[in-house]
């Protein structure tokens, strides 16, 4: 259904690095939460991608110790 494509379409905006602010304006809402809250549903891959990014930022800041 269309309603399925927006959730599909809203995840991989999002998992494309579209910032969520923009993807609000394309999809019409007047609230970011309705978009992201209702329509992105990032998989456990993707999550794991982006604690990574967090770790590497941390790690060559020298803000994690061990």
């Amino acid at each position: 259904s269309s309603h399925s494509l927006r959730h599909t379409f809203g995840t991989r905006c999002v998992e494309g690095g579209m910032k969520d602010a923009t993807l609000q304006k394309l999809m019409g809402h007047g609230s970011i939460s309705t978009t992201i809250d209702n329509y992105v549903s990032v998989s456990k891959s993707y999550t794991e991608k982006e604690l990574e990014k967090m770790y590497d930022y941390f790690a060559d800041n020298n803000i994690m110790t061990n």
